[in-house]
């Protein structure tokens, strides 16, 4: 497996802000302001990723590095295939040591929106990185519970 533990990262206020219904200049923004900024020098997203093989295919069951898949849909997608990129990504636990006080609800929908754009910039990252190093120019991606939905890049 292989481990990119250092990525780089500029959270984008404006679109935070968008994202959140904050105007700047409302009574909250100096607030959210300073959670991106904490979040800013916190944040460490992480990505682990390991290259695999399809090794057998049947109906329902895909055989990927010695482990049986069953899912008509990701045999489906991988039929053509005959190499994947399993992988994790993280924000990473780091943002998790951000002090919100206790029961301020929005302090916690906020740093969650900026946990997953922490998420956003790994997970790019890690598709780019994937696509240099092993020049693949078309990706796509499966998660756990994303049943017929398949993200083409």
């Amino acid at each position: 497996m292989k481990v990119l533990d250092d990525i780089p990262f500029k959270l984008d206020i404006k679109e935070l802000l968008k994202q959140n219904h904050i105007e700047k200049g409302a009574d909250y923004a100096l607030k959210f302001q300073n959670l991106v900024d904490i979040a800013g020098k916190t944040g460490k997203p992480k990505a682990i990723f390991k290259e695999c093989f399809v090794e057998k295919t049947t109906t329902d069951t895909v055989l990927i590095g010695g482990i049986a898949f069953k899912s008509h849909v990701l045999k489906k997608n991988l039929n053509t295939v005959e190499r994947i990129f399993a992988y994790v990504v993280t924000c990473g636990a780091e943002v998790d040591t951000i002090k919100i006080p206790q029961g301020d609800f929005l302090e916690e929908y906020w740093l969650d929106t900026i946990k997953q754009a922490l998420l956003d910039f790994s997970r790019k990252y890690l598709e780019e990185h994937i696509s240099q190093k092993y020049n693949i120019t078309k990706t796509a991606s499966m998660q756990p519970g994303s049943g017929d939905i398949s993200n083409s890049r």
